[in-house]
């Protein structure tokens, strides 16, 4: 997981800079880590909470072919799926003074008692703004190999001939905190992957205050229902075969309007310095269309970064989003 890469990612910059500096005895990490995954069964509580629907679909659909890409290697697993989506990697920034307006006018619209994230306005933001760009692309055509290739995958994976009326959102959430386990310092990818299903047509329509309000609404509300029952009910399912872990990456590659964020504001990504001082740049690599990271700035800057993996003619209607261009600045 993210925490656990970047972990390792500043201690091995420390190690190497103090080798190249001549110290003898190099660094040793301030905390100890432990690698045990039975920390989890044991921090899980007995009672077990229904999974939704979308969720719940996702894992009764194994198949011969979810089998045998749970079984190939994650090279050739990368390759196969790569085939069917030619996308790029771009970064967007938004100010903090940006974000703190657009949050504030977004919260007057929310019911009252609740309380809004950043990161659920962030989510909101995209989803509308990335079905607005993949409609307005669609509309004008697009790529002719990237509407090819698109066809092919959605065939192989079985959603060739399924109209989209939703768009499915997935919000990498670490479960960590919500089981009890944050202080253990535990590291083996301790995430689950909620689903927030928003219409179409409600994503479609003009971008405002409050069309923003009830998505974010939404967002809260699946992310506050992540409770240790409802973890346990989601890590018994993806325990109960092997190739469980592969479904949810299916059905992202079947649903072409989906989109999967995670954010990692809060990891060190500029701190590391292996002896030449500290990173410029961090970029994510590509992804499948559709992949979203937010990521800190580096200093002096101040706000979010939105690292977003899309198809050439979804980032010409991104950059034609008069809300979106309103509200960030593309960085590269």
């Amino acid at each position: 997981d993210g925490f656990a890469y970047f972990v390792f990612l500043n201690h091995w910059a420390a190690v190497c800079k103090a080798m190249r500096n001549g110290v003898v005895e190099t660094p040793r990490p301030l905390v100890e880590f432990t690698f045990d995954r039975s920390i989890i069964e044991q921090s899980l509580p007995t009672e077990r909470k229904q999974l939704d629907a979308t969720t719940s679909g996702i894992f009764a659909r194994p198949s011969l072919l979810s089998r045998w890409l749970a079984w190939v290697s994650p090279e050739t697993r990368g390759r196969i799926l790569s085939l069917f989506a030619k996308s790029e990697t771009h970064v967007f920034h938004i100010a903090d003074s940006t974000l703190e307006t657009l949050h504030s006018s977004v919260h007057e619209f929310v019911p009252e008692g609740m309380r809004l994230s950043d990161n659920d306005v962030l989510v909101a933001l995209l989803s509308k703004t990335y079905a607005q760009a993949q409609r307005s692309a669609k509309e004008k055509g697009g790529n002719i190999i990237t509407r090819v290739l698109g066809s092919i995958g959605s065939a192989v994976f079985g959603g060739l001939f399924r109209a989209e009326e939703h768009q499915a959102t997935g919000i990498v959430c670490d479960i960590r905190p919500r089981i009890g386990i944050a202080d253990k310092n535990y590291i083996g990818c301790p995430l689950i992957l909620p689903l927030v299903s928003s219409p179409l047509g409600d994503l479609l329509a003009p971008t405002t205050a409050e069309s923003l309000a009830c998505i974010a609404s939404s967002v809260r509300k699946r992310v506050d229902s992540l409770d240790a029952q409802y973890i346990g009910t989601y890590i018994d399912t993806i325990s109960s075969a092997p190739s469980s872990f592969i479904l949810p990456v299916i059905y992202l590659v079947e649903h072409p309007t989906a989109l999967l964020t995670s954010n990692q504001t809060r990891f060190r990504m500029f701190e590391a310095d292996f002896g030449d001082s500290h990173q410029e740049w961090v970029i994510f690599t590509k992804d499948q269309p559709g992949t979203v990271i937010l990521m800190p700035c580096p200093p002096p800057m101040k706000g979010v970064n939105v690292s977003m993996c899309v198809e050439a003619p979804v980032l010409k209607e991104l950059l034609a989003n008069e809300f979106w261009m309103s509200v960030t600045s593309q960085i590269s």
